[in-house]
């Protein structure tokens, strides 16, 4: 168990396959491949360094998730959801 709040050691492969982590979350975002090209195609177009469109959208993915990961551990009013 752990504490609200904080963030867990994550199980290894073992532990998840042998049953001996307690809870795992999983959360699935399902993006339509003509929206990830729209979007690419337009961080291509902006242009603004050597970054490709698709780095730079697999880099606000990340900003996406992690922000996620902060709500679920922390919450907005700093109540943990698990």
């Amino acid at each position: 168990m752990f504490t609200a709040g904080t963030r867990p050691k994550a199980p290894n492969l073992w532990q998840f396959l042998a049953g001996r982590c307690e809870r795992v979350y999983v959360h699935f975002d399902r993006i339509p491949i003509d929206e990830v090209l729209r979007s690419i195609s337009i961080y291509d177009a902006v242009g603004d360094g050597p970054t490709s469109g698709s780095m730079k959208w697999l880099h606000h993915r990340f900003e996406l998730k992690d922000q996620m990961l902060e709500k679920f551990y922390f919450g907005e009013s700093g109540t943990s959801m698990c």
